[in-house]
């Protein structure tokens, strides 16, 4: 179909309540392990001009993690005493932040230009930092993935109302909603594959003409940032990318070009991980890392260490649990419940370009199956499973292109959209660290497939069977 010109006033009403809500939902403080290593290590960047957090504010029970009992900051499943980060690796007698070492970079590299144009240091204005931190890359992320996905689906030729719902069900119907209040590599990663999917797309119908070089060096670029932002994702978003452009271009030149744009980040990361610990591996996969007096960490509860599993049959189970269960991704992001069984519908029968498609599918399972055989640990205490966030993009792609083959689809997307955004508001009251709803997220879950049952028995009866658009 041919793309339709963009509802510039919903585009702008869409941004301006996104901004608004990464305004007011950045948190001024570290919620968790994870963002508490991260906001150290970029304050001992700029202020100690050192990697080693030791003498950051995030390690002592006095940091801004640990918010008085009356403050308005603090939910009531934290504890009033928070004793720092854990998530720490002890090198050579110092203690390391074990986050990806690039975030950290371009992170401190904002916190400079803050502290030179308006003198602010993390240990005299703690919650300050928190809040500018979280707002620019927790929130300025989220936002940047909303716009890149009203955009993504306005190509799509859908209607504008199906568009409303797709728009408006991935910015405040996901768990993306909720990462945005905080500092995390799964809004990150969000904003980075939203980014690609915009270089992605065009290509995938015929006639919208080839890849420029300037194209190509913009999806290595961010191929690489992803694979330096997080590990687990980024060997996957690597090797479906290239195949994908090896598939649509049918060129060595043009994948050879893509991976040499994306090698300075990889270059980067590793020169910096080595130069941090002496190792090209992870520091957060080294077990030998953590074994100082207090630690949380043994080896069995490391992620990326090696197989997480005792047999075939747990790591199916953990793959399940993955998707659906009190943690569950899907669980969580209800339009996922008409993604994924139109994921494999598609994947059967794919139709006219399925290159875009494949790749889709092949993140989505890739990132599964392989956070699923090294890990047992479900992400932590998070909301849902902090590693998927970024597989909003690919899934959301397969909903646009399943209601590009079957319009009639869209009650449905409306009625799980509607829900969503309930459940959404919810989670995103409590925040990104949070620990699992228990029975109410089985009580919402019931209630969703029941309403949506009643609608699909309605629409069997009061219209004729769906049929492929032509």
């Amino acid at each position: 179909m041919k793309p339709r010109a963009p509802h510039f006033p919903f585009a702008l009403l869409l941004a301006l309540a996104a901004g608004l809500t990464a305004l007011i939902g950045a948190i001024p403080y570290a919620g968790s392990w994870f963002d508490g290593g991260r906001l150290a290590t970029v304050e001992c960047l700029v202020d100690y001009h050192t990697w080693q957090i030791d003498g950051s504010i995030f390690l002592g029970p006095d940091g801004p993690r640990s918010t008085p009992p009356d403050s308005p900051y603090t939910p009531d499943w934290m504890p009033n005493v928070l004793h720092g980060t854990q998530d720490k690796a002890f090198i050579n007698g110092h203690f390391y932040s074990d986050k990806s070492p690039v975030v950290s970079l371009l992170m401190a590299a904002s916190y400079q230009i803050l502290q030179s144009t308006t003198g602010l240091v993390a240990v005299d204005h703690p919650h300050i930092f928190c809040y500018l931190m979280a707002l620019i890359w927790g929130g300025g992320a989220y936002f940047l993935a909303v716009l890149g996905m009203d955009r993504f689906v306005a190509r799509a030729g859908l209607p504008n109302f199906v568009r409303i719902l797709l728009s408006l069900g991935f910015a405040f119907g996901t768990v993306a909603l909720t990462y945005s209040r905080q500092v995390n590599n799964g809004i990150l990663l969000l904003a980075d594959f939203m980014a690609l999917y915009l270089l992605l797309a065009p290509s995938a119908e015929p006639g919208w003409g080839k890849f420029t070089v300037r194209q190509l060096c913009a999806i290595g670029g961010l191929i690489g940032l992803g694979y330096a932002i997080d590990l687990g994702v980024g060997p996957v978003l690597v090797l479906s990318v290239t195949a994908y452009i090896a598939a649509r271009t049918k060129s060595w030149r043009c994948v050879i070009l893509v991976l040499a744009a994306s090698f300075p980040w990889f270059a980067l990361h590793h020169a910096l991980n080595y130069m941090i610990c002496g190792t090209f591996k992870p520091v957060g996969s080294t077990p030998a890392f953590f074994l100082w007096p207090g630690s949380h960490w043994v080896a069995e509860k490391l992620t990326g260490v090696g197989w997480a599993h005792s047999d075939l049959g747990d790591y199916f189970r953990y793959n399940v649990k993955l998707l659906i269960s009190q943690r569950g991704f899907i669980v969580h992001n209800y339009s996922l419940l008409l993604a994924l069984p139109g994921a494999i519908w598609l994947g059967r029968k794919p139709g006219q370009g399925p290159a875009l498609l494949y790749c889709s599918l092949a993140l989505i399972a890739g990132t599964i199956l392989l956070y699923g055989a090294t890990s047992n640990n479900f992400s932590g205490q998070s909301c849902s499973i902090r590693w998927f966030v970024p597989l909003l993009v690919p899934f959301y792609h397969v909903l646009i292109l399943l209601l590009q083959r079957y319009p009639a689809l869209w009650p449905d997307l409306a009625i799980l959209t509607g829900f969503s955004l309930l459940l959404q508001n919810l989670l995103w009251r409590i925040g990104p660290w949070t620990p699992p709803l228990g029975p109410k997220i089985w009580v919402m879950l019931a209630v969703v497939l029941f309403s949506w049952f009643t609608l699909r028995l309605f629409l069997f009866f009061a219209r004729p069977k769906l049929r492929p658009s032509p």
